[in-house]
């Protein structure tokens, strides 16, 4: 299957989310959303990172709506959301 954009929650009850970061395409868009807070180290794999309690559900569907946009046009973000 081929996704634009996975929405990634780092604390999931069988493991870490992170573990499903190997499995995707570099070309898929991934975005941190989890009550724990994520790594800086991530580095290029992750477009963004956002923490449930600083992020409200229209934060997250803007830049959703703005990384499927640049994914369309070939680019990516220059700024990395991070909350």
């Amino acid at each position: 299957r081929h996704f634009d954009l996975v929405i990634l929650d780092i604390v999931l009850p069988d493991g870490s989310g992170l573990d499903l970061l190997a499995d995707l395409p570099l070309e898929t868009g991934v975005i941190v959303f989890s009550a724990a807070e994520p790594d800086q180290k991530l580095g290029d794999r992750v477009q963004a990172m956002m923490t449930k309690t600083r992020a409200s559900e229209i934060d997250v569907a803007k830049l959703v709506r703005t990384m499927l946009a640049s994914s369309r046009d070939g680019t990516r973000p220059a700024a990395r959301a991070k909350e």
